[in-house]
């Protein structure tokens, strides 16, 4: 990379500092409703086709995603669909309901739904119905649950004052028995195994504004408001009710702590479930645990994020459920919790799964599941994303993504957003960087992208380097178009299903990056080789369809920077589909000769077993040689040319010979597509 492919990331790292004018002005109100009415406008399965191919074409709750906890007074019930629908919980005493939960806002794969004012020690029949884009209707069967009233049982505010309510009992379990507001701090858990149950109601904390804090972090943890705050106090269970921050709005430390709905420090083997968080101050993290001492299982929630302002994009940022200073031994499962709106970093975690996740961003370098931890596995989550820097997934080493759908939509640049790029995938090797990300895994994801408005949007951004090893991407599915003529000038050469990246004074040293049996789908690029951020090298394509779609007239199916080094790509066994081909490509750029591609083919040749096989390509060089396995068989990647700035230089014909106890067999073979040929000795 160059100093001036450093210039737009650095000014927009600048411009980062304090927001912007109409994102300050702007109310949480306004804010949700413009995003929600974006959301219902771009995404949804009859917006985009792949949608059905993925998850189905007809609506179905899903095994695994169900969920309840049963109150005294409530019970939070969540289910999970294939296809996102609006649903709700018919109950009531008897097997006729009577009752039922309001809709959603918008069309949802989870479903998380409080059932209020139930009577204690009582069953109720319930059943979920859910009515997809189209208006299919489905309903489950009718189940039962029933209220009890657990003994021991402290109940809030009957039996402690406050607010701030102190929770100091061990192993007890506190429930709320009514809607509660506070000036500051809602909860104090000072005590281990506590269980917090907010039996289905709303919890305002933060409700008068604060004033002025001075110090550092531990001062804010002491001195500010928190809807939940919790100090080494480990077996912490909150369940079942709403946090929302108030009036006060006040907006936390720089580090992002102060004033957060859930804070825990020191804390362990806790569970949140059943949580609906909401918060509209700037700088803020909604769900931030601090110093981990333990496992942590945070699923089934809610998350709401209504500002549009990142003052500290850095460190902490604002991130939906941040984990910081944790331990690798830790499990930190999350799974099945639904982001209606992020502003900036979404979810963070270990084990990652069956999210939904939508992320409006505010500041460059947003990600929708947050972090770098390694040895993760992330999948069947759903990330909808649009703004400034959104990117569904960040890199890891060790780690496995797969099962998961990407959606990105572009829109206008903005004063208040100035570069809208989005990314589904991305792994990136700072300037100068010797980080070792290995085995990272990715398959059976979908990313579907849509640019408009001077918007760019990327399928994957990996880098290349030889210290990001073994990066396979298998059996992917990655749609990328561009909708409008009203794109900034070149910037639509920077959007592609695929973006090869690497760092230039490395350029000899990359190892492959392997993109395998892959579907790129495009009307603009399929394979951008680098772009103003980088330009990477060895970049293979293996068994990959190239599918041109529309009739763009920019439309190149790969397509070259114009400065820089990018060299020793392989596309092996690729085919190609509505007009994509290996010779719709941009000129080559400068240096000459420092770009290129090489086309090979598999040959397959069937022989005696223990055959030694040897092949030589048209110059006479020797190419391959291996003796034939049990059945007889053996493979090889032939070549058969390299195309560059100076043209094409050919590899084939190729001379195949096979040789076994002093018995010998040629034959000539042209390697211009996939094939297999039999012959003996």
């Amino acid at each position: 990379m160059r100093r001036f492919d450093l210039v737009l990331p650095v000014l927009a790292a600048l411009i980062a500092g304090a927001g912007f004018a109409s994102a300050q002005d702007a109310t949480p109100e306004k804010t949700y409703s413009d995003f929600n009415a974006f959301c219902v406008e771009h995404f949804g399965a009859e917006k985009e086709p792949l949608v059905y191919e993925k998850f189905g074409k007809d609506l179905k709750t899903l095994e695994g995603g169900s969920w309840q906890h049963v109150s005294e007074n409530s019970a939070a019930i969540a289910f999970e669909t294939n296809l996102p629908a609006k649903g709700c919980v018919e109950y009531g005493e008897t097997p006729g309901y009577g009752k039922r939960t309001s809709q959603p806002e918008r069309h949802f794969y989870l479903h998380i739904h409080y059932l209020k004012g139930l009577k204690v020690e009582k069953t109720y029949h319930y059943r979920f119905v859910a009515v997809d884009e189209r208006g299919n209707r489905i309903t489950t069967k009718d189940d039962t649950f029933t209220t009890k009233k657990v003994p021991g049982t402290i109940h809030i505010p009957d039996d402690v004052e406050g607010p701030p309510f102190v929770l100091d009992k061990p192993d007890a379990t506190y429930v709320v028995t009514k809607d509660l507001t506070a000036d500051g701090t809602a909860f104090d858990v000072k005590a281990k195994d506590v269980t917090l149950d907010l039996n289905g109601h709303t919890v305002i904390y933060d409700n008068k504004h604060g004033g002025k804090i001075d110090g550092k972090f531990p001062v804010w943890v002491e001195k500010s408001s928190f809807g939940v705050r919790a100090l080494s106090t480990p077996g912490l269970k909150l369940l079942n009710g709403t946090i929302k921050q108030g009036a006060g709005n006040d907006f936390a430390y720089s580090y992002s702590i102060g004033y957060n709905p859930v804070y825990t420090r020191g804390c362990g083997n806790v569970q949140m479930a059943g949580l609906t968080i909401q918060y509209a101050s700037d700088q803020m993290v909604g769900v931030y645990h601090h110093w981990l001492n333990g496992d942590f299982d945070v699923h089934h929630n809610v998350f709401l994020d209504t500002s549009a302002v990142v003052r500290n994009r850095h460190g902490a940022g604002c991130s939906v459920l941040l984990y910081l200073g944790e331990k690798s031994k830790h499990k930190l499962d999350t799974h099945h919790n639904l982001v209606k709106r992020g502003r900036h970093m979404g979810l963070d975690g270990g084990d990652t799964w069956n999210n939904e996740i939508y992320i409006d961003s505010c500041q460059t370098n947003s990600m929708a599941v947050r972090g770098t931890r390694t040895a993760r596995k992330i999948h069947h989550n759903k990330v909808f994303a649009t703004g400034w820097g959104a990117q569904a997934f960040p890199w890891a080493t060790r780690t496995v993504w797969h099962d998961n759908f990407v959606h990105l939509e572009g829109q206008k640049p903005d004063k208040a957003r100035p570069r809208i790029s989005l990314v589904g995938f991305r792994v990136t090797q700072y300037l100068g960087a010797r980080r070792v990300y290995e085995d990272a895994r990715y398959y059976n994801n979908v990313v579907v992208g849509t640019a408009r408005g001077g918007s760019s949007v990327r399928g994957t951004w990996f880098f290349a380097d030889p210290h990001i090893k073994n990066l396979v991407f298998r059996n992917n599915t990655v749609k990328i178009n561009v909708e409008d003529q009203q794109v900034i000038t070149g910037r639509y050469k920077e959007m592609a299903c695929v973006v090869t990246q690497g760092l230039q004074d490395r350029t000899d040293e990359h190892l492959p990056i392997v993109y395998k049996d892959n579907t790129f789908i495009s009307n603009i690029c399929n394979v951008r080789f680098g772009d103003y951020y980088g330009m990477g090298s060895n970049h293979h394509f293996y068994n990959c369809k190239f599918v041109r779609i529309g009739d763009d007239p920019r439309y190149k199916t790969f397509w070259w920077r114009r400065v820089g080094k990018s060299r020793n790509h392989v596309f092996r066994d690729c085919t190609f589909e509505g007009g994509a081909s290996f010779d719709s490509m941009s000129p080559f750029g400068r240096p000459p000769g420092e770009q290129d591609f090489t086309v090979q083919w598999t040959l397959a040749v069937r022989t005696e077993p223990g055959a030694n096989v040897t092949i030589t390509d048209k110059t006479g060089r020797q190419v391959f040689s291996q003796q034939a396995d049990a059945k007889g068989l053996v493979s090889a990647p032939l070549s058969q040319y390299l195309v560059n700035a100076h043209g094409k230089t050919a590899f084939t014909p190729h001379k195949v010979k096979v040789e076994k106890r002093g018995k010998t067999a040629e034959r000539m073979v042209t390697a211009d597509r996939k094939q297999q040929i039999e012959i003996k000795p």
